[in-house]
């Protein structure tokens, strides 16, 4: 979805350069991709004990927290849990520059300290605290608390050794490290994971690998491990396979060792389903089989295995799936089998069990986070507070009023945008397929029918149901296409409501292609670029863009060039009469009026709002720095290459991520940053920069919609000139600052005054139009809001941060 419209809005541009730069609202779409999760107990000695919740994600907001109160059960009582909603962790907001890469938690509950891994390095922190303390940088690998007890396993000196260092935390939060232990590795490279049997305190370190997991045991339990502890292998820790990737291993209550991973990519395709093996003495033999739940097979596993004590057994959650019947064959079921709460659904994430109520047990799911109180037979949504999403494509109706949004963590729909109705749906999968979704197209402008990809293209229909309409990964495809592929772009003609386009790529060197349905989206097949034949693997497909060039309609497609890709673009015309296809490359130096560079990935694709202009952006895969390209549509002209001489290209990696065009404007996204070039004034202008790590997947004029790794941003930022911009400073009187229970603001015009959360929310607004405004702050919480002023007639003059004690 990359289309264009030539009516622009009233856009107030409240800075120009960086230093002044406005603030981006945030819209109200909530959720995420979960990464990791850990959980401590603060004081269970009363009635009522509390828990602190940390969760990482996969997001410049790196982690999260939340308290929470368990209550446990007494027949005929319920066990009762109430969990307050996440907040941003203050010291691991976006603007730490952490990202996505907090890939390690662990919870001291006592001292309410968080333990986390980013970039090798074991730091810790707490919800109160301002910074993020060091406690080894010495290339850590894993962390576990038990009790006050610390341990994690870092690089040893040499590239074949590790070491176990065991240390201890006190009530405020204070780290001693007591003992180290070094050993061989017996995978060296892999990344280790610690493991606890909790019924033995016996410590373990797994490896994931291909072929046979590598587990290595101790002389000792995991308090009292030191320097001279033995160190010992577990013999046959999985079955010996060939064709499966183990990855999950823990013991349970009973002593039966379980692994769990996935068939591999050379069996995806073809119904090999994710393997499940225990062994119940101690890997001298091993009962393995395919997982065998309810639904297609396929998918992957979770990294953690955990146990929830039953009656007659235990049962055995992993992923998304559980098991009731101590992981016996057969009984595999969907976690949340029984009921559905909200439409939450279990990914393949962590999963964790909570340490005051043990059946109830925390997994990564379809919306963001989730819980189960009942051992997987249920569930329920955790979201409240997570500003996490990460927006990978935007559709709207011209009108404005109507959008769909494509994330990693399912669709979403919004309703009368441009209205005071406005309103947000929650995430929608459609057909239950948990996979990202990296793309949406609305058919026909018409916002109750679209389609929306991920591994497979989904269709809606007008009387609201979903349709898978192309699953690659079975069939005759299926040879082709594993679990791995993203269909990255799916564009409808806007002369041809029959055609559709779509591409994909594929994961790891295998690639992707480009596909096409000509009755409208509802049957595809797949259109020879370089491959010979068809179904095949052809090229990885990461944008598509239909344009009017020299009198008929042409599709341009992007292409990578990582891989031994062709990279560049594609240029595909269609004879509707004949109904055939002619596909060709359209980058050679004779298509071009530049001299190189030709080893390009090109990232997206944009028009301009007049149509006469393609614009492609990308990376150069020899130097690595953004190149953009454009082309005049008139049938005669060549590619030529932007000048970004002004842009310091050299400090950007991941080239150009996202286009937009607008107001006759260039916006392009390097990295956390937003670019304009103004055709005006022939000049690249810095417009906003998002706090370092933050990613930006997609861009949409009009208003400038900024999909991010945390969620989609609204700018008002540009004004309707195209020259000679001018900055608008408005200033307003706030008192008192901190705020109390009232919180008087002076304008220097008439106009309206509104408070929102930092999410972007109204929380107390005055619609009067006046030059004095009373709000009444007392009912809300501590910490900072969002001062917003307009004129009379609506249009955001400023936006200033305000406290509230």
């Amino acid at each position: 979805m990359n289309k264009h419209y030539t009516f622009s809005m009233a856009l107030v541009l409240v800075a120009t350069a960086v230093s002044g730069q406005e603030t981006p609202v945030a819209e109200a779409v909530y959720g995420g991709r979960a990464h990791d999760f850990a959980v401590g107990i603060n004081d269970d000695d009363t009635f009522a004990p509390t828990v602190t919740m940390y969760m990482s994600t996969e997001s410049a907001n790196s982690v999260f927290f939340q308290n929470g109160t368990r209550i446990a059960g007494t027949e005929p009582s319920s066990p009762i849990a109430v969990n307050d909603g996440w907040e941003v962790m203050p010291t691991l907001d976006e603007s730490a520059g952490f990202g996505g890469t907090v890939d390690g938690l662990a919870a001291h509950g006592l001292s309410k300290t968080l333990l986390f891994i980013h970039e090798g390095a074991l730091y810790q922190t707490s919800p109160t605290a301002t910074s993020n303390d060091l406690i080894d940088g010495l290339g850590v690998q894993d962390v576990l608390v038990v009790g006050d007890v610390v341990l994690h396993v870092r690089n040893g000196s040499a590239s074949t050794e590790l070491d176990l260092i065991r240390g201890s935390m006190d009530v405020d939060g204070t780290y001693t490290e007591d003992a180290t232990l070094t050993f061989l590795s017996p995978s060296p490279g892999v990344r280790p994971k610690l493991v606890l049997n909790e019924s033995t305190d016996e410590l373990y370190v797994t490896f994931a690998q291909p072929v046979d997991m590598r587990v290595t045991g101790f002389g000792a339990d995991y308090d009292a491990i030191g320097s001279s502890t033995s160190v010992f292998s577990v013999l046959d820790a999985s079955p010996s396979d060939a064709n499966v990737e183990w990855g999950a291993w823990d013991v349970a209550p009973d002593g039966r060792m379980f692994a769990m991973g996935n068939s591999s990519y050379e069996l995806a395709g073809t119904g090999h389903d994710r393997q499940v093996a225990y062994s119940d003495d101690h890997g001298l033999s091993w009962t393995q089989f395919d997982l065998n739940r309810p639904g297609p097979p396929g998918g992957v596993y979770g990294p953690d295995i955990v146990f929830v004590a039953q009656s007659d057994g235990y049962s055995v959650l992993c992923g998304d799936v559980v098991n009731h019947g101590s992981g016996e064959e057969g009984g595999w079921l969907d976690i949340g089998h029984n009921h559905v709460t909200g439409d939450t659904r279990a990914n393949s994430g962590f999963v964790c069990v909570d340490p005051i109520l043990p059946s109830m047990v925390y997994f990564t799911s379809n919306q963001g986070t989730g819980y189960t109180m009942d051992a997987g037979a249920s569930t329920n949504n955790m979201c409240d507070g997570m500003l996490a999403i990460q927006v990978n494509d935007i559709d709207m109706t011209a009108d404005k009023q109507n959008a769909w949004v494509a994330s990693k963590s399912g669709v979403r729909r919004v309703t009368d945008y441009l209205l005071p109705t406005k309103a947000w749906s929650d995430a929608i999968w459609p057909n239950l397929d948990g996979s990202p979704y990296q793309c949406m197209e609305i058919l026909d402008d018409n916002a109750e029918t679209v389609i929306a990809g991920n591994t497979r293209l989904h269709k809606l229909s007008a009387d609201g149901s979903w349709t898978t309409v192309l699953d690659p990964t079975i069939g005759a495809m299926g040879a082709a296409f594993h679990y791995g592929t993203k269909f990255k772009s799916v564009e409808q003609s806007p002369t041809n409501a029959n055609l559709v386009m779509a591409g994909a790529i594929q994961e790891g060197t295998l690639k992707g292609g480009l596909f096409v349905s000509t009755d409208g989206g509802n049957d595809f097949m797949q259109l020879e670029m370089n491959a010979s034949s068809t179904p095949s693997q052809d090229e990885d497909v990461l944008d598509i863009a239909f344009v009017q060039e020299g009198g008929e309609e042409v599709a341009y497609v992007a292409l990578s060039d990582e891989d031994g890709g062709q990279g560049n673009v594609f240029r595909v015309t269609h004879d509707a009469t004949a109904g055939s296809f002619t596909v060709a490359y359209d980058f050679d130096p004779s298509d071009c009026d530049f001299i190189g560079p030709f080893d390009n990935n090109i990232h997206d694709l944009q028009l301009s709002a007049g149509g006469d202009t393609l614009f492609a952006g990308g990376q150069n895969e020899g130097t690595g720095n953004p190149v953009l390209f454009f082309k005049e549509l008139d049938g005669a002209s060549n590619w030529d290459i932007m000048d970004m001489t002004s842009v310091p290209t050299t400090d950007y990696d991941g080239g150009v991520t996202a286009l937009a065009f607008g107001n006759n404007r260039v916006f392009m996204a390097l990295e956390e940053d937003i670019y304009y070039y103004d055709h005006g004034t022939g000049v690249w202008t810095l417009g906003y920069s998002y706090p370092e790590g933050t990613q930006i997947h997609v861009m949409y004029y009009d208003e400038l919609l900024v999909g991010t790794g945390t969620g989609l941003y609204a700018h008002d930022v540009f004004t309707a000139t195209t020259s000679n911009t001018q900055e608008v400073r408005v200033e307003a009187q706030a008192f008192p600052n901190p705020m109390t229970s009232t919180l008087v603001v002076r304008t220097p015009s008439e106009g309206q005054v509104a408070l929102l959360d930092l999410t972007g929310r109204v929380v107390v607004q005055d619609t009067r139009i006046a030059t004095e405004a009373q709000l009444q702050v007392g009912h809300l919480p501590s910490g900072q809001f969002l001062l917003r002023w307009s004129d009379d007639d609506g249009q955001v003059l400023g936006i200033t941060k305000v406290l509230k004690h």
